[in-house]
């Protein structure tokens, strides 16, 4: 993140990319943010979402937030056939920031998983984006037997609650 924040230009890419093969599965996953937020290269993407740790293909699909173009958006959709439950989230994520209007039915695909993990990314999902119009997929995740889904469907319906608190209080106008 401290690298991220001091150089924003390419110069770290040679001195960092060896990093995204890393041992350590935190910093692998973290170099791969970190690249992949500024190497939006198609055999750079396709190495890295062959990679066996889930945590690189999920960064991966993470630094392609936000970026509105044909290969993010053919990645991030390639990315929800994903066998991982964080690919898939991230995946949604990124998607829903470019205005896929497809985003609702892929969450209520992992709201209904039999998998505790899935409908955690479920939760998680619908809070990171901050869109009231999901909130009602909340209510099952609320009710769930596994108390990690409750808990993040929990987490997610009060940052639902907090966006709408934000956006409903006026803004203080400037002196």
């Amino acid at each position: 993140e401290v690298l991220d924040a001091i150089s924003r230009g390419p110069r770290l890419l040679t001195i960092i990319d060896h990093l995204t093969r890393s041992t350590d599965r935190h910093v692998a996953s973290k170099a791969a943010l970190l690249v992949g937020r500024r190497l939006q290269s198609r055999q750079w993407i396709g190495r890295h979402l062959s990679a066996t740790d889930p945590r690189v293909r999920a960064s991966v699909a993470e630094a392609l937030w936000g970026v509105d173009s044909s290969l993010a958006t053919e990645t991030l959709r390639n990315c929800l056939d994903d066998e991982n439950n964080r690919v898939r989230g991230n995946a949604i994520v990124g998607l829903h920031m470019i205005g896929d209007r497809r985003v609702g039915w892929h969450i209520n695909v992992l709201a209904k998983d039999g998998r505790p993990e899935y409908r955690q990314t479920a939760a998680w999902v619908i809070g990171k984006m901050e869109e009231p119009e999901f909130a009602h997929l909340l209510d099952g995740l609320l009710q769930d037997e596994d108390q990690g889904v409750c808990r993040t469907a929990e987490n997610a319906l009060k940052r639902l609650r907090d966006v709408a608190l934000m956006r409903l209080r006026p803004i203080p106008a400037s002196e």
